[in-house]
C-alpha cells in the first residue's frame, strides 16, 4: 500500500508541474506575442533567445530522459519490477524529459513579468 500512495503522490507532483508550467507558458506568450506581432518593439536579444533557448530546452530534455531510462532499465535488470515500479518509472523519465522546459517557460515567466513592472 505503501508503494501506492508513493506512486500517488509522483502522480501529483507531475500534474502539478504540469499546471504550473501552463500558467507560465501564459504568462510568457501574454508578454512576447506582442512583440511577434510587431505591436511593440521587441530587443534583437529576446527574439534570438526565444528560438535558442527552446532549441536548448528540447536537446536537453531528450538526454535527460534517456539517462532517466537508462537509468531505469537498469533497475529493472537488477531488481524485480512491479506494476508501480514501472508506473514510477515512467513518470520519472516524462518528467525528466520536461524539466528543461519547464524550467525555461518558468524563468521566462518572471523575467518578463519583471521587466514589464519596471
Amino acid at each position: 500500500m505503501k508503494q501506492y500512495w508513493s506512486l500517488y503522490e509522483n502522480a501529483t507532483t507531475f500534474w502539478l508541474n504540469i499546471a504550473q508550467s501552463s500558467l507560465d507558458t501564459h504568462t510568457t506568450l501574454t508578454h512576447r506575442l506582442p512583440m511577434i506581432a510587431g505591436l511593440t518593439p521587441a530587443p534583437s536579444q529576446e527574439m534570438d533567445r526565444m528560438v535558442t533557448e527552446k532549441v536548448k530546452a528540447v536537446s536537453q530534455g531528450m538526454m535527460d530522459a534517456s539517462w532517466m531510462l537508462g537509468s531505469e532499465m537498469m533497475k529493472a535488470a537488477f531488481d524485480q519490477p512491479t506494476m508501480t515500479s514501472f508506473a514510477k518509472a515512467s513518470l520519472a523519465i516524462a518528467e525528466a524529459g520536461m524539466a528543461p522546459g519547464q524550467r525555461t517557460v518558468k524563468s521566462n515567466a518572471k523575467r518578463l513579468s519583471k521587466s514589464k513592472r519596471s
